[in-house]
This record gives C-alpha cells, structure tokens and sequence, in this order.
C-alpha cells in the first residue's frame, strides 16, 4: 500500500520524543528523517529504545539513532518489486526514493500477517519435458530462479500471506522436493504430502487429501511464479460465494501473416498480421468444499474436466483477472524470461 510519506516525516534535529509522537499516532512503528525532502534515514522504535539503552534522552536529535542504511526502492523496480523486497527482507515499510534520495513514495505492507486455517495445495508432481535436459536430474519446481527454487519461492509466499497448512503434490523426483522441504517447518508451514504412484493431473492428488476440508481450499500449479495477493484472492472467492475461481490472465497472441477476409474469390479486405487477445488460465485456484467430491480417486483428472463438472452441476465458477507479475515456467525461454525479470528486481 502506498501512504503519504509526509505524515511519518520528521526532522534530524527533532527531538526522539517527536519520533516516538509520529510512531504512537501512526501506529506503524517508525518514522522517515528527511530534510528538504531527501531521505537521511529511518528511526524505529527498536532504534528509540536502544538510544535510550545507551543512555540518550527523548530531547536527544533523532540524527543520533536514525538507521542512515535502511532498505530502499527505487522507481525503476515498480510495484512488483517493492513487494519482493518486502517479502525477502521481512520488512513492513520500504520508503521510494529517487537517485537523488528524494522522497517518492512510502510503501508499506498491509497484508496482515494473520494465520489462515484454508489449506493450499501446490501440484509438484510433472515431468517437465519441455525444460529437458535441465529436468533429468531435478523435477521442475526445483529449478533455480533468482538464487532459490521456484517452489520455495511459491512457499515463502503463501506463508507471508498467512497460509500455514500446505500440501505438496509429489511424483517425480519426490526425493529432492521431500528432502528440500521436509515437514515445512523451516518455513512456517505444515507440510503434508500427496504422494502419487501415477501421473494424476492437475487436479487428481485432491482426491488424496486426508479428508474434505470445512473451508475453501487455494490450488496451484508448482511452477507459477506471481505477485499476486493469494489472501485477497481467496477472500473475493468466499465474498462471492463461488464453487470455484479461477485465477485468469490476458494472452495476446499475434498472427504472423496478413489474414484475408474472403468470400468465395472475391477479397472484401486483410487484416495485417493481427492480434488476437483471449483470457487464459493462470494456474491459480480457489475451491470450495463442495467441489472436491467432484475429484475420482486414483485416476487421471485435470483441473479443466474439474471446472467443466462444477459447471454442469450449476455450481459458481468465476474468473478472477490477475494484473501481477505472473510467470508460468514450463518452457525454456520462459525460464530465461523469469530468470531476468528476478535479476531486474521483479518477480513476486
């Protein structure tokens, strides 16, 4: 979230009992040092009290406990990566500044961190043929991208948006997913996992879960890389009472010919190598409980024949358009691609 920097602004000189004045009011547990609008530093309430440790007074400048190095963004990393550098450093503000270290923008976190009973289920389990020979020896989620693998990436994720419970559907190469991420608890989480003996789908391994969960669930595919909001993604689909909503994104595909509009010989115009724009899924899933009986146990079954049944019994299903950075590694320019957005800053 964007806030107005001006009101967590105070002066190097200023007393501490300002800041802690700025802090109380603001409840956001800091305050910005700047003068004549460039960013001198950033004084916590932790920084305060250390002051006060040292044997500082609340008349002491707020100069002589400012932290000079705080973590910063800049505007060519976006909003994106704003929120990566907030979710890796494990931090609730990041000022904006410019090259100068002129105040911008002030961006804060404001997704809560409270913990959430839904489960999450991440499918784990493909071959990933089409990133071969790179998958011959490490299933596709455990691909590097941007110092880490994909899944860990996904995990840390869910977890900052307060997902705890999670269970990771495994099949090939379940060995190195296993042993990397054992029972979750490094990472916040409680990790179960599905284990299948054949390849089950996209949708299959929810027919392994231990039991039909009283709360929607959030499903997705174990090689999506995205910014989105997983808590505000699931609390639309509980708002709007839907059986399933699928996250979707817009795909802009181009032509590369000139396309005739012809009607027996006769040319009535062409259309020069145009575009054609069509919402596709992102792999990304909310579900209800209701949907799950859909799923046959121990068979092949994708997540669109899912959707198709939940339709035919005249359940809900909505689409909920994803803006964020959204990245689905399944090819190898795409993992190129992914791998540079991650060294520009980007990423989720």
């Amino acid at each position: 979230m964007i806030q107005d920097w001006h009101r967590f602004a105070v002066l190097p000189q200023a007393p501490l009992i300002d800041a802690l004045r700025v802090i109380d009011k603001e409840a956001q547990q800091f305050a910005l040092v700047v003068a004549d609008g460039r960013l001198l530093g950033l004084v916590t309430d932790g920084d305060i009290r250390r002051a006060l440790v040292r044997g500082l007074g609340t008349d002491a400048r707020i100069e002589e406990a400012m932290n000079v190095s705080p973590i910063l963004g800049t505007l060519a990393e976006g909003p994106a990566g704003w929120r990566l550098k907030l979710r890796r450093h494990q931090i609730r503000h990041l000022p904006v500044v410019d090259d100068l270290r002129q105040m911008q923008h002030l961006v804060t976190d404001q997704s809560g961190r409270a913990v959430r009973d839904n489960w999450t289920v991440l499918m784990a389990g493909g071959l990933g043929t089409r990133l071969r020979p790179i998958t011959e020896t490490i299933p596709k989620p455990m691909i590097d991208v941007g110092g880490r693998p994909i899944l860990e990436t996904i995990v840390d994720t869910l977890a900052h948006y307060g997902f705890r419970k999670l269970f990771l559907s495994v099949n090939y190469r379940a060995d190195v997913i296993e042993s990397h991420f054992r029972d979750g608890s490094a990472y916040g989480m409680e990790i179960q996992y599905l284990r299948e003996t054949t390849q089950l789908g996209t949708a299959g391994a929810l027919a392994m879960l231990p039991q039909i969960p009283i709360s929607p669930i959030l499903v997705m595919n174990g090689d999506v890389l995205t910014g989105l909001d997983f808590g505000g993604f699931l609390d639309d689909h509980i708002q709007e009472s839907a059986s399933i909503t699928v996250g979707v994104r817009e795909h802009v595909s181009q032509i590369p010919y000139g396309v005739m509009d012809v009607e027996g010989d006769r040319v009535l115009g062409i259309r020069e190598k145009p575009e054609i724009r069509s919402t596709v899924s992102a792999g990304i899933y909310a579900l209800s409980p209701e949907v799950l009986p859909l799923v046959p146990g121990g068979l092949f079954f994708d997540m669109p024949t899912l959707i198709l049944k939940s339709i035919e019994a005249d359940q809900r299903v909505r689409a909920h358009m994803i803006d964020d950075y959204w990245i689905d590694v399944g090819r190898l320019d795409d993992l190129e691609r992914a791998r540079l957005k991650f060294e520009q800053g980007a990423g989720p």
